[in-house]
């Protein structure tokens, strides 16, 4: 039970962590077109956020996509 929850906080600190930047940048688009748009301010700054989360994620699979791509615990040296 206790490993479910250790598990458990640490997903959510990493998708926490991994939402950061999108909401920084539309929180920005958002009171910077505020008072020009009104409220229609949220649909370009759910764009811009959308945006910044898709690119997170493509930097994040180039970056470790060769990590995971043959993963073999064997000759990593995980097994004993």
């Amino acid at each position: 039970m206790g490993m479910f929850m250790l598990t458990f906080l640490g997903t959510v600190l990493f998708l926490a962590v991994g939402l950061l930047a999108p909401a920084v940048f539309g929180a920005d688009v958002a009171f910077r077109l505020l008072g020009p748009m009104g409220a229609w301010a949220a649909l370009p700054a759910g764009i811009g956020a959308w945006l910044v989360l898709w690119g997170v994620m493509v930097l994040m699979v180039v970056l470790l996509g060769d990590v995971y791509d043959e993963p073999d615990p064997a000759a990593a040296g995980l097994l004993r």
